[in-house]
This record gives structure tokens, C-alpha cells and sequence, in this order.
């Protein structure tokens, strides 16, 4: 019997049947290849350099090929005892997005959306997020303590406006831990986000992210790391997340090998 040859007639059935091939997700071979590339450069300049105090300073200038621009000028970085900051002012033209590979990247690479015709089209990240970027400019500021060599913690909160002057505010925390007094574990951090409000009224919103890993030593250079990652979407547009149905989690565990 061979299926590929037909002889059973499945094939045909289950790749040209209209009520099958309706059900069925596309292949990834029946959409066109959408590369992207972003590069970048910068530099720093040292001010200050003692065992007490630094401060120094940066600029940065990225490209996404085909779209716009981001630039970071002037930036400012500094370590004081046990406190670690940056201060940056940020300038993005239109069609750039900052950060466009983030740890979002995998799962928004590309939506499939169904017109009323009941045809499938994929939309890459590109198309479906880059095009409503518009100017926007403002300050975005971060502070990393180290307490007692044991937890490190980081917020940074971002100001930015657009050419209508609208505001729009982001906010990062980040604890990690040092492993080292524990033995065999190699990472343990938990972080929370939110971007894109205008008064920061609650904690689950459709732009909010709380995610965290823990990595466990295998000998060598070879670690198991557990991931799990929080989000929401609103579903009804009641602007508020409630219930199981509009709170997205997600697990992973895998190996990672570090040469």
C-alpha cells in the first residue's frame, strides 16, 4: 500500500478535500519568505573611572532594514556603591520598533488571519506592528541595586511622546539571584512589564508580561532551564482582564549548552 502513491486515496483526500483542507493550518512552505534584519552601532566614552564612582557616556543608532531608525543621544551611565544607573534620551521615526527581537519574538513572529472569504494569510511581525509606528521621542531612565550580594534588582520606567504630543509610559522590574550559594543552580530570576499606559492603574493589561526561569546545573557546560511566561488579552475590549480565558501562560523546559 503507499499512501503517497495514492493507492489508498488519503492523500488526495486529506490535501485536496475542501472540508479538510478548510480545517487544516497551512504549511509554512505555502507562505513566501519574509526576512527581516536589524543592525546597529554605538560607542561609549569614560568620564569618570575610580573604585567608588563612574559615570560615562553613550549613544546608539539601530536600523531596521527597510523601515526606520532608533537613536539613543545623549545616554549616560553611572555605578555608585551599590547602585547601577542609566539615563538615556531615545528619538524612533516612524515605521521602528525598539527591541524588535525581544522574548515575544517566537510567538508574534507572524499572526494567520481569515478574511470572510475563509482564506488563511500569515502577517508577519513586520506588517502587523511596525506599520502603526509612528514618531516618538522622550527620556527612559533604569536602576540596578545589589542587595547584600544576593539579589540583584532592576526598574526602569520610560517617558515617551509622539508628534501629537501623546504620552505613552512603560515600566520594567526584574529580581535575580546569585546562585552561587546554592548549589547546582545556575539561574533564578522573575520579571514583570508593562508598556504603552498613560496611568498605570492595573497590574493585568493587555500589554503586561510576568515571566521567569530557573536553570539547573547538568554538569559541564550543559544546564536544564524552566521558563514560564504570563500575558493577557482582552477579549471582550471591556478594557479589564478577568477570568482564565483572557490570561495566556506558557512552559517550557530545555537544555541549553554554553561553549
Amino acid at each position: 500500500i503507499s499512501i503517497w502513491g495514492d493507492s489508498t486515496g488519503f492523500h488526495e483526500w486529506f490535501y485536496y478535500d475542501d472540508y479538510t483542507n478548510g480545517k487544516r493550518n497551512p504549511s509554512f512552505s505555502d507562505f513566501e519568505v519574509d526576512p527581516i534584519t536589524v543592525f546597529g552601532v554605538d560607542y561609549e566614552l569614560p568620564f569618570v573611572q575610580n573604585p567608588l564612582f563612574t559615570l560615562s557616556h553613550y549613544g546608539e543608532a539601530a536600523q531596521i532594514d527597510g523601515h526606520g531608525m532608533g537613536f539613543i543621544f545623549p545616554g549616560f551611565n553611572s555605578k555608585f556603591l551599590i547602585f547601577h544607573m542609566n539615563l538615556e534620551y531615545r528619538i524612533y521615526q516612524d515605521d521602528f520598533m525598539p527591541a524588535f527581537f525581544d522574548q515575544l519574538y517566537d510567538e508574534q513572529r507572524a499572526v494567520v488571519v481569515i478574511d470572510s472569504m475563509g482564506e488563511k494569510t500569515a502577517i508577519s511581525k513586520e506588517e502587523y506592528q511596525l506599520a502603526d509606528r509612528t514618531k516618538s521621542h522622550g527620556w527612559y531612565g533604569a536602576l540596578t541595586t545589589n542587595i547584600l550580594n544576593f539579589l540583584f534588582v532592576t526598574v526602569a520606567y520610560e517617558d515617551m511622546y509622539d508628534k501629537n504630543d501623546n504620552n505613552s509610559r512603560s515600566l520594567w522590574g526584574k529580581a535575580n539571584f546569585d546562585t552561587k550559594i546554592i548549589p547546582k543552580l545556575t539561574k533564578a530570576e522573575i520579571g514583570y512589564s508593562q508598556t504603552g499606559f498613560d496611568k498605570l492603574s492595573e497590574f493585568k493589561t493587555p500589554n503586561a508580561i510576568i515571566n521567569g526561569s530557573l536553570g539547573y546545573s547538568l554538569g559541564g557546560s550543559t544546564q536544564l532551564v524552566g521558563s514560564y511566561q504570563e500575558r493577557y488579552v482582552d477579549l471582550n475590549n471591556d478594557g479589564k482582564i478577568k477570568g482564565t480565558a483572557e490570561t495566556i501562560t506558557s512552559m517550557s523546559l530545555g537544555v541549553e549548552f554554553s561553549f
